[in-house]
C-alpha cells in the first residue's frame, strides 16, 4: 500500500512511531535511514539503512528501494494524536488519482502549521505528504542543490504547480518537544542556507512568483545511499567511523554550545514569540 521514508537520527522514537502507524488492516513499511540506529530491535514492517548522506538524498534514496507506490515523507520527531493514519490514507486513497496530495494536520508548540503562508501567496501547502511514486518521479524528485531543509516545500510547490491539490486527512499530529540540549536541530542550522536556495527558485526581486519555470537538479543515482551529492554541508566525506564518533549525545552538547544554540531557548521564544517584546527583540537581533 505505502512506503515511509524517514529520513533519521532519533532511533529512540522509532518503535513508538510505529506503534502510531501500525495497522495490521493495512500493508506497509517505514524505510529509516541515517548514521546511527538498530536494525535488529524494529518490527518486521520496518527497515533500517545505515547512511551518512544529507537528508534529502535520504529521502530521494528511500523511495529508490521502496517496494509500494505510494510514499510518505516521515520525521522522526512527531507524534499522532491516535492511530488512523493509515485507515485515513485508505480512505480517500481515490483521491489520489484525481491529482491530490494527501497531508496532515500539525501542530508544533501549540501552534497550527496548516495556516497558509502570506510568504507563498497563501497557498496551502501539504504537510507530511502522501502521493505516487510516479508523480514523484515525473516532476523530478527532490532537488539535489537542497543541503537539509526546505526540499519538501519545493517538492510540493512543484507538484502543486503541475495542478495537483492539497487534501487535509483527519489526522492530527504534534512536533515533540526538544526537552535537552542534546537534542538537534538541523532547521536551526541550515534553514538560512537552503531559504536562499528555496527563493533562487520561486522569487524574483524577493516576491514569490508561483508560475516560475525552472529545471530540477535531481540526484544521481550512482552511490544514491551511501555517498552525500553536493551541496554537502556537514555530511561531505563522511567515514563510518567518524561518524559514530560525531553522531552521540556528547558531540551534540559541545557543538551546540559552539553554536550557542540552546533548546531552552528556543522553547521560550516559541512559547511567547506572539508578545510584543520578543517580536521587537527578534527585530533588533536580526538588524544588529
Amino acid at each position: 500500500m505505502i512506503s515511509f521514508i524517514c529520513p533519521s537520527i532519533r532511533p529512540k522514537n522509532w518503535i513508538k512511531l510505529f506503534e502510531n502507524i501500525n495497522d495490521n488492516n493495512f500493508e506497509f513499511e517505514i524505510i529509516f535511514l541515517g548514521p546511527n540506529g538498530d536494525s535488529n530491535y524494529l518490527p518486521e514492517k520496518c527497515r533500517y539503512i545505515k547512511t551518512n548522506i544529507k537528508p534529502p538524498q535520504c529521502f530521494e534514496g528511500g523511495i529508490s528501494i521502496s517496494k509500494y507506490d505510494i510514499i510518505c515523507l516521515l520525521c522522526d520527531d512527531i507524534i499522532f494524536e491516535k492511530s488512523n493514519f493509515l485507515f485515513e490514507i485508505n480512505k480517500n486513497i481515490h483521491e489520489l488519482s484525481n491529482k491530490k496530495i494527501l497531508s496532515m494536520k500539525i501542530s508544533s508548540y501549540g501552534e497550527n502549521l496548516n495556516k497558509p503562508s502570506s510568504e507563498y501567496n497563501f497557498i496551502e501547502l501539504p504537510i507530511g505528504g502522501v502521493f505516487k511514486k510516479k508523480d514523484f518521479y515525473e516532476i523530478g524528485g527532490i532537488d539535489s542543490r537542497f543541503i537539509a531543509t526546505l526540499y519538501d516545500v519545493d517538492l510540493y510547490l512543484r507538484l502543486l504547480q503541475k495542478g495537483y491539490q492539497n487534501f487535509v486527512l483527519n489526522v492530527n499530529v504534534k512536533e515533540i518537544v526538544r526537552t535537552t540540549s542534546l537534542e538537534p536541530s538541523l532547521y536551526n542550522r541550515y534553514a538560512k542556507i537552503d531559504k536562499k536556495t528555496l527563493k533562487s527558485f520561486w522569487f524574483e526581486n524577493d516576491k514569490f512568483i508561483f508560475s516560475k519555470k525552472r529545471d530540477v537538479k535531481s540526484f544521481y543515482k550512482q552511490d544514491l545511499l551511501f555517498k552525500t551529492q553536493a551541496p554537502y554541508g556537514q555530511w561531505k566525506n563522511q567515514i563510518s567511523y567518524f561518524s559514530n564518533l560525531k553522531y552521540n549525545n556528547i558531540y551534540y552538547f559541545f557543538d551546540k554550545v559552539r553554536r550557542l544554540e540552546f533548546n531552552f531557548i528556543y522553547n521560550f521564544y516559541l512559547r511567547y514569540k506572539h508578545l510584543k517584546i520578543i517580536k521587537f527583540l527578534k527585530k533588533f537581533i536580526k538588524s544588529s
